[in-house]
């Protein structure tokens, strides 16, 4: 009902992690929904893939939303912080230990202009 615009940009990286496909799956849903809820209607969610500078492979979900306030910002992954209503702020902090579990890192990052939430994995060799 918001018709927001969703695009996804793939690095030409292969960017092959170890990780169980279900939990990175609920990652992945709770940042892309929690993207489509702060942007404004006819905004933008984009979602992408790459390898940071020391090679580490990431995915990024970024939305031109409002951006979170500073200072919310050191809580957003402590459980039941939440800014939704109706929201149990359990998204963030169920993310975050999944990641956390994987030895990764899920970092945040933006301003008055939206919001990048970070996944970053340790790097695969088969």
């Amino acid at each position: 009902s918001k018709e927001i615009q969703l695009a996804v940009r793939e690095s030409a990286d292969d960017v092959k992690v170890r990780a169980d496909p279900l939990l990175l799956r609920e990652v992945i849903t709770n940042l892309v929904n929690n993207a489509i809820d702060a942007a404004p209607v006819n905004g933008r969610v984009e979602l992408s893939t790459g390898r940071r500078g020391g090679g580490s492979p990431y995915f990024s979900v970024a939305d031109n939303g409002p951006g979170v306030p500073e200072d919310h910002r050191h809580h957003l992954f402590e459980p039941h912080f939440t800014t939704k209503e109706g929201g149990t702020g359990l998204g963030l902090f169920m993310s975050y230990g999944i990641v956390r579990e994987h030895q990764g890192d899920l970092v945040y990052q933006g301003g008055r202009r939206g919001a990048i939430f970070t996944v970053i994995l340790p790097p695969y060799s088969a």
